[in-house]
């Protein structure tokens, strides 16, 4: 997949509902408490995870771990970096300088 084609907007998008119908179905269960869920994103999920918080209210906090936000090669509508000004829940972005993801 190249980056800044279509197909990887397709899938971002793809991935988001996803998501959503998980948090969905989530909710449909008594013994989980909506006010409390959390997002953990490691490695790819912490690098996309800026697209997930930014589009999903359902999460309360969440948790980046080795991931990063790489320079923008995407098209700006998949490039996470241009998601994260969006994010309005606290988050804990967890990284280092020998991270195999982003160094």
């Amino acid at each position: 997949m190249d980056f800044g084609s279509s197909e990887e907007r397709d899938e971002v998008i793809q991935r988001s509902k996803d998501l959503r119908r998980s948090l969905d179905y989530l909710k449909t269960s008594s013994d989980i408490d909506q006010s409390r869920l959390a997002f953990y994103g490691f490695s790819w999920g912490g690098d996309e995870g800026p697209i997930t918080l930014a589009v999903e209210s359902g999460f309360k906090t969440a948790v980046l771990a080795d991931g990063g936000l790489r320079s923008p090669q995407e098209t700006p509508r998949s490039c996470p970096i241009n998601f994260a000004p969006h994010i309005k829940i606290p988050v804990l972005m967890i990284n280092g300088r020998y991270d195999f993801v982003i160094s």
